[in-house]
């Protein structure tokens, strides 16, 4: 079976145009091609794959991530926002291991804070306090993942 590839985005459009069945086809790894184009940052085929099948935000590779973490760990931050525009709940997915998204965030090597603040910022004013205290299964919360991490600007 052909596979959507993300690597060649005009194609990608072109087989999404034709077989938009393909974009709820997992490949080896459970990753979808919205998982692919969150973690490429490739936001005009995210936009057009959330128009075709937009389940595919809830759907969690083998390794139990959705879309959206592949975008936060990947620092893609355009892509944040159309994954949170198109299910707003995602935000507070966790893993299979038990990671909240900020956790994910955190463990990365850049030292750039934009995923952070912008997942803070897309989420309603109303539950922020609740998602900066997301625990993960170990029960650390940001502040512990931040220190152990040595990531002093968080």
């Amino acid at each position: 079976m052909l596979r959507l590839s993300v690597d060649t985005p005009i194609f990608a459009k072109e087989i999404l145009s034709r077989k938009p069945e393909f974009s709820s086809q997992p490949n080896s790894k459970g990753y979808l091609p919205l998982h692919l184009a969150s973690a490429k940052g490739n936001i005009e085929l995210v936009k057009d794959l959330l128009q075709v099948y937009i389940e595919a935000c809830l759907v969690r590779d083998l390794e139990g991530r959705i879309p959206l973490h592949t975008a936060a760990i990947n620092g893609r931050v355009e892509v944040l926002e159309a994954l949170v525009g198109a299910k707003p709940m995602t935000t507070w997915f966790l893993t299979n291991e038990g990671e909240p998204i900020l956790h994910l965030c955190v463990k990365q090597e850049n030292d750039d804070l934009k995923c952070i603040k912008k997942l803070v910022e897309l989420v309603d004013a109303k539950e922020r306090e609740e998602f900066l205290k997301m625990k993960d299964n170990d029960d650390n919360t940001l502040l512990h993942i931040s220190t152990a991490t040595k990531r002093i600007k968080v």
